[in-house]
């Protein structure tokens, strides 16, 4: 049994993974979205806005899935997953943490509070950096328990550069038009609100430029208050919110952008930089101390200080003056296919399964 938000294009990637091999999935969905898929499918529509009576139907729900089915193995793509602080005596659970549940403490510290009690719980935890086997020890998970997972990029992203041309037409852009594209969620860790007011600034600044914003986990009230800022600078134009975006708006997203921007807090190793690489963007990061080993100089990306949003007016007219038409990202391209092959993460998840059934 996998539980998997199918409202995120990342997650319904990894939800997929079991059904390459020869088992019985049950995929339970807390999301918008109904997933599509050919297992079967339990779909419990996310609505946080009714507080603690959305979060007790969601247990509710949960439990008379899991009981039902009886799962051999319960793999949960969240840690901040409420029914595992039950004590029940589960079978087997592999919990895949995203790195905004381990590295986010949240109000009192509840995020971090629950994760470690979800954690407690697992036979194999998931990690993609040494970064995040670090902070899973700290909260107690035992290292013999944490395995390496990257999770692959798909190869649609691989493809976009040849895209390119036929994008740019589709999205009515010229060839010579500087693009940065913002692919990370509406939350606050992300800060879309200070990637936006600094591509304003640089918009002012440069005469140059469009930004491309998704959407996901966005609410209207997001889409008004990010074009307030935009409208605020009188730059309505120059900035297009694309909604919430599916694998193929993703890879058109990035097929037409020069540069893709991510302005967290604090992360693991995201799925996006992975993403970001592959696709021949030049990467406009944070700079945290993980993401060194993908990017080690401007060559590889351009890491700012997460104090510091006039650094990513900076980063952004760099990209301007050195990279937009210059720039080869063919190493950037071939480290990823080398670190994040989809077939060979999916052949080693796969083979975590195998060994956890015949324990």
């Amino acid at each position: 049994m996998v539980v998997a938000c199918a409202d995120s294009p990342l997650l319904q990637a990894r939800a997929s993974i079991p059904m390459a091999g020869e088992f019985d999935v049950v995929w339970f969905s807390d999301s918008e979205s109904q997933p599509e898929a050919t297992c079967k499918v339990v779909h419990h529509m996310r609505q946080p806005s009714l507080g603690p009576l959305y979060w007790l139907r969601l247990i509710l729900v949960f439990f008379n899935t899991y009981f039902k089915k009886r799962p051999d193995i319960l793999h949960v793509h969240w840690s901040v997953f409420l029914p595992l602080l039950f004590p029940f005596k589960w079978k087997k659970v592999i919990v895949s943490p995203m790195g905004s549940d381990i590295f986010h403490p949240g109000k009192l510290a509840f995020r971090q509070r629950i994760s470690r009690k979800v954690l407690s719980r697992a036979d194999v935890v998931t990690s993609k950096s040494e970064f995040m086997d670090a902070q899973l020890l700290l909260l107690g998970v035992p290292k013999e328990r944490i395995v390496r997972m990257t999770w692959g990029v798909e190869d649609a992203f691989f493809t976009a550069p040849e895209r390119r041309g036929e994008m740019r037409s589709r999205f009515s852009l010229t060839e010579e038009e500087l693009v940065f594209f913002s692919p990370r969620a509406i939350k606050p860790l992300y800060r879309i609100d200070e990637i936006v007011a600094a591509f304003c600034q640089f918009r002012k600044n440069s005469g140059a430029g469009l930004l491309l914003v998704s959407e996901m986990a966005g609410t209207a009230e997001d889409r008004e208050r990010l074009a307030g800022i935009v409208k605020g600078y009188g730059l309505s134009e120059h900035v297009r919110f694309l909604g919430q975006l599916d694998l193929e708006g993703m890879t058109q997203a990035y097929a037409v952008s020069d540069a893709v921007i991510s302005f967290s807090l604090s992360d693991g190793m995201p799925q996006t930089l992975y993403e970001t690489m592959a696709a021949g963007c030049y990467p406009v990061f944070t700079d945290l101390a993980h993401y060194h080993s993908l990017i080690a100089s401007r060559e590889e990306g351009y890491l700012c200080s997460s104090t510091d949003a006039g650094q990513l007016v900076e980063a952004m007219q760099y990209v301007k003056d050195e990279i937009s038409g210059k720039w080869n990202p063919a190493d950037n391209r071939e480290k990823i296919r080398r670190l994040a092959s989809r077939k060979t993460e999916t052949e080693k998840m796969l083979g975590v399964y195998q060994r956890l059934l015949q324990v």
